[in-house]
């Protein structure tokens, strides 16, 4: 289910630096995604990526009643001119550096690349039968 949009724009040729600005955002029922996402690289796709995309869960009461916020939060991928902590790519994939998890009116938490690139969420997303 795709709800949103999602921009991309990209310098040029031979500076592929990227942009993807994320509008409300949803490819599944419940979690939406809000702001921008910015990649500068090499032609080899090495570089880092900078800014912060906001998300929110939503539960649906059964009974039809309004959506209400499960939580809400930002992950911030780095600062924009690379320096630490930001995540740093490696010929387009995330290879060090570290995420910065914030929720909404609690924690952050700084989490390494290789926590979310190893993380497995297929019990979040699979349909009960």
């Amino acid at each position: 289910m795709l709800s949103g949009s999602v921009n991309i724009g990209v310098q040029s040729l031979f500076s592929p630096n990227t942009t993807l600005t994320y509008q409300a955002f949803s490819d599944f029922s419940g979690f939406t995604i809000e702001g921008s996402q910015y990649s500068q690289t090499d032609l080899s796709g090495n570089g880092y990526i900078s800014s912060v995309v906001n998300f929110q869960m939503m539960t649906f009461p059964e009974d039809g009643g309004a959506p209400q916020t499960l939580i809400a939060g930002g992950v911030g991928y780095g600062n924009a001119d690379g320096s630490p902590p930001s995540l740093i790519l490696n010929a387009g994939t995330p290879s060090a550096g570290s995420y910065q998890l914030g929720i909404a009116g609690g924690a952050s938490f700084l989490l390494s690349f290789d926590v979310i690139n190893n993380m497995d969420v297929t019990a979040c997303v699979t349909t009960p039968q």
